[in-house]
């Protein structure tokens, strides 16, 4: 009898490590599908932010672009900052991110949001 329940406690455990493991596949697979496969059809968007700016309005972008194109940056616009200048637009709010000047281009791989930086 204590044989029998061993071996039910085995083949539960190695059913859950099988349940496990075909989970983390999948969120794998999953995971490396939606960045190295991006949909064909799929069109995004570049956002400017003020990030803290006290007058004016950031640009707007309304071309909507496919995975890969290339999109021009925009100068500031009219955004201006009390006390600041403005530098450049980031990919990251506190300037850690790629840096870009109006007129350069960016290539569009998702939705991207540029911060306007200020010193």
């Amino acid at each position: 009898m204590q044989t029998k329940a061993i071996d039910y406690k085995n083949r539960m455990n190695q059913k859950n490590l099988t349940i496990k493991f075909c989970f983390a596949a999948l969120l794998t697979l999953a995971i490396i599908q939606a960045g190295c496969n991006p949909d064909p059809d799929a069109k995004y968007s570049v956002t400017y932010l003020g990030n803290g700016n006290t007058y004016g309005f950031a640009p707007v972008d309304n071309n909507r672009y496919l995975y890969g194109d290339k999109a021009v940056v925009k100068e500031k616009g009219s955004l201006q900052k009390e006390d600041k200048e403005f530098q450049n637009w980031n990919t990251k709010k506190d300037g850690d991110g790629d840096s870009y000047h109006g007129g350069e281009t960016i290539t569009v791989m998702g939705a991207v949001f540029l911060y306007a930086i200020w010193e």
